[in-house]
């Protein structure tokens, strides 16, 4: 259990293909990586300076895995970077953070990694958000579909919801 004023933060780990070239670190948000590091996990070998090298050595998570880690007692309400790298350059590493149990983010690993910020709050109840959608600022004039990915990154479950649009400030269009 957390004190006061702490709270429970855990990660869930998916590895991808390779998972031999993948590494990270927890470190406060004004920190770097390597500089005060509250967590670390998959391959040491790659380490903070590692992305890109091609230069791994095997260790670290095994291949196509969910791992868990944590939990960890942070000050709740403070800010705290997830630093990913990845050897070879070709992501492959996803996370997700859960703050008192609540999942509060989720990342995907790309490229030769990333920094990803989160703050160890528990989710208010209802925070739906939408974001992937296939429309760019200019599309054709014609019927589009709408497709998108919906993240609930709120406490409650929510049963359902309505996707309301609109076009170039027009009136809002139920989906």
């Amino acid at each position: 259990q957390c004190a006061a004023g702490e709270s429970e933060v855990k990660m869930t780990v998916h590895t991808g293909e390779y998972a031999f070239e993948g590494y990270w670190q927890i470190v406060p948000n004004a920190n770097n990586c390597g500089t005060g590091i509250i967590a670390e996990g998959g391959n040491n070998a790659v380490g903070c300076n590692g992305a890109g090298n091609q230069n791994q050595t095997p260790g670290g998570y095994g291949n196509n895995l969910e791992v868990n880690e944590g939990p960890w007692c942070l000050t709740t309400g403070a800010q705290y970077k997830l630093i990913y790298t990845d050897d070879w350059g070709d992501g492959g590493f996803g996370f997700d953070i859960f703050v008192d149990g609540s999942q509060i983010k989720s990342f995907d690993g790309v490229g030769l990694g990333a920094t990803f910020t989160f703050k160890a709050e528990a989710p208010v109840a209802y925070d739906l958000s939408v974001f992937g959608s296939n429309l760019y600022s200019y599309v054709a004039l014609a019927p589009q579909n709408i497709h998108t990915h919906v993240f609930n990154g709120g406490s409650e479950t929510i049963m359902s919801y309505d996707l309301m649009y609109s076009v170039n400030g027009g009136t809002a269009q139920k989906h």
